[in-house]
């Protein structure tokens, strides 16, 4: 006893004590805290992050989503746009039925719709309904009798010629022959002016004996 009496000292005392106050101190801390004893004061601002709180904590944080708004007035008219450029005619196809064609002489016939055979073209002519002149092709003829079979002049010679007269030219034909009932003008094209004058004749060589009706079709399209 007497050895640990000589070396006492004070600063060694104090070490001693110093450390037993901390440690008891620390197992206080670590042992005594007990729950629901933290509180604000003993938070820093700041110590508690999104990052700590459990997700249901940060779902139950979020407010309520809010009724949506009502729709606003509507805005004023914007300035006309510039007017486009005017578009082609497009392609199409003009049907005609010419009734009652003698197989003698010429008739003419309106070349869209119906009309009977007429012996004078201004009684059937039509204006093109087109604006800009088109591309005209694929001219086909179909009669509901054969030509020249009854009272041609020249038996096997007669045949009748089928044209699309434009301002009073023809510019497609076709040539059904003797004993036939359709004709094509094939690839040949022509040109039908904005406006012009437009209509189907139709002439038989060696005249024969009765009529027929007429089926005429045509092609059309921009140029």
């Amino acid at each position: 006893m007497k050895k640990i009496r000589s070396k006492l000292t004070y600063a060694n005392v104090m070490v001693t004590a110093l450390a037993f106050v901390v440690l008891g101190g620390t197992a206080f801390a670590a042992v005594e805290l007990g729950k629901n004893s933290v509180g604000t004061k003993q938070l820093k601002n700041g110590a508690v992050t999104k990052a700590k709180i459990a997700k249901a904590a940060q779902t139950a944080l979020k407010g309520q989503t809010g009724a949506k708004g009502a729709i606003g007035a509507t805005g004023p008219v914007g300035p006309k746009g510039e007017t486009g450029a005017k578009g082609s005619d497009a392609s199409a196809i003009l049907l005609a039925r010419v009734y009652g064609v003698p197989q003698s002489g010429t008739a003419f016939g309106s070349p869209s719709g119906g009309s009977g055979a007429d012996g004078t073209i201004g009684d059937v002519t039509m204006l093109s309904p087109f604006t800009t002149a088109v591309n005209v092709d694929g001219f086909s003829v179909r009669t509901t009798a054969p030509i020249g079979l009854v009272g041609c002049g020249v038996p096997g010679t007669c045949f009748e010629l089928v044209s699309l007269t434009v301002n009073g030219t023809d510019v497609l034909t076709c040539v059904i022959p003797f004993g036939g009932v359709l004709c094509t003008s094939g690839a040949t094209s022509a040109t039908i002016p904005a406006g012009a004058q437009v209509a189907i004749k139709a002439t038989q060589t060696n005249p024969s004996t009765g009529t027929f009706d007429m089926q005429v079709a045509l092609h059309t399209s921009p140029t």
